[in-house]
């Protein structure tokens, strides 16, 4: 029978929160710095903003430093939402909390500890105050209290769960190489020579649409609702299977929503540095009214409106920067200007077989994460024994 002992969080992990950097700190600089807004599941540090660290004293940062399978945290707002570096290194902006693993603790079981139910219930009830978003502290944080296996257990569970976060990470590298061959093949043979002219949006478009919100005075337009519900947060230049919100056929049928196609374009107008981001439905959907819809007439079109208008980002961010317009619309968005592209063109350089693969490694992700969201509380708890478990030994575990 193994023996688990009771541990806080602060025993087993070095819990550092992050450093107030200035607006002016930011930039174009190759060192890298994790704000809440750059936290996801997978974190590569080029992908973060460049922060100026030669304008504090040599050393002064070195304790917010994190490095490749070290964790960080949101405690601000988004409470509880966990990263993992996955490349590279970075700086911990304010109220990004940094989690490193210490001796006692496998960092992959640590990372399992992160993501339970157990967890965040703890922090949704240890929040230090309500201002104008919730906040929670490092000390609130680190008084988390579960049940430490012998590190023989830790590491078979972390191996049995990390066998799906590792096939999953492989999915999304195949999917970032497939995403970037066929934008190569755009920016080499289209992007700039424009072979087959110019187009707009509107025009390039079979329909657009924009989206609405059911009033949510009226709970029969959204309880047991089945009809998938859009929000802009859910926009992130990625393909959309499932919504945290659906609405019902009632909402449907007497509001001004749109039930959208499979393979639908869709663009978020609101908002600085999030108007401009694109999703692709793989989901019959409604959306609210801060997305525009693009219809096209074939799911190789489709994606490569995504994709035009991914690599389009910045010019399309730019048109919210003005001294008075700050949100996209509708018009705005069916005014850009794209390059055009024939079927031919797509069919040759197997742009729907691209798609059809990305969303197939996406679909598969999604099953991967339910199976070990399933089998996480399952394996942590000892209900199901993991003494059967043959895994390669880490350096200095035992």
């Amino acid at each position: 029978m193994e023996c688990r002992k009771k541990v806080r969080l602060s025993d087993v992990a070095e819990l550092t929160p992050g450093f107030a950097f200035k607006s002016t700190d930011f930039g174009e600089y190759s060192h890298k710095a994790i704000k809440i807004t750059n936290i996801s599941r997978e974190g590569y540090s080029d992908t973060f903003p460049g922060v100026d660290i030669d304008a504090y004293p040599a050393g002064k940062l070195d304790k917010y430093l994190i490095g490749e399978g070290d964790y960080y945290l949101a405690m601000t707002g988004s409470i509880g939402k966990v990263g993992r570096l996955v490349r590279g290194s970075a700086y911990l902006n304010q109220r990004v909390l940094g989690l490193k693993a210490k001796s006692q603790i496998d960092a992959d079981y640590l990372w399992f500890v992160l993501n339970s139910a157990d967890f965040y219930r703890h922090l949704l009830t240890h929040i230090d105050s309500h201002s104008v978003q919730a906040n929670i502290s490092a000390e609130s944080v680190g008084s988390f209290e579960f049940d430490l296996p012998p590190m023989n257990v830790q590491l078979r569970i972390g191996f049995v769960l990390g066998s799906f976060d590792k096939k999953i990470i492989a999915n999304n590298r195949i999917n970032g190489y497939l995403e970037e061959l066929a934008l190569a093949m755009l920016r080499e043979e289209v992007v700039g020579s424009f072979p087959y002219g110019v187009t707009t949006v509107g025009a390039f478009a079979k329909q657009m649409s924009n989206g609405a919100t059911p009033s949510r005075k009226q709970p029969h337009y959204w309880n047991g609702g089945t009809i998938p519900w859009v929000k802009t947060g859910e926009v992130n230049n990625n393909i959309i299977f499932r919504t945290e919100e659906h609405i019902t056929q009632e909402a449907l049928e007497k509001t001004s929503v749109h039930l959208l196609p499979v393979d639908t374009v869709v663009m978020a107008l609101y908002g600085r540095g999030t108007a401009g981001r694109v999703g692709l439905l793989k989901t019959r959907a409604t959306t609210n009214q801060a997305c525009t819809a693009m219809i096209c007439s074939s799911s190789s079109r489709a994606f490569y409106l995504y994709l035009i208008l991914q690599n389009m980002f910045k010019q399309i961010d730019s048109l919210t920067r003005g001294s008075v317009q700050q949100n996209l619309s509708k018009d705005i968005v069916a005014d850009i200007q794209i390059p055009d592209i024939t079927n031919d063109y797509l069919n040759d350089r197997g742009f729907g077989l691209i798609y059809s693969k990305i969303a197939e490694g996406e679909r598969e992700n999604l099953t991967l994460g339910e199976l070990r969201d399933a089998l996480l509380p399952k394996l942590m708890s000892g209900e199901i024994d993991v003494s059967n478990v043959m895994v390669p030994m880490k350096e200095g575990k035992s």
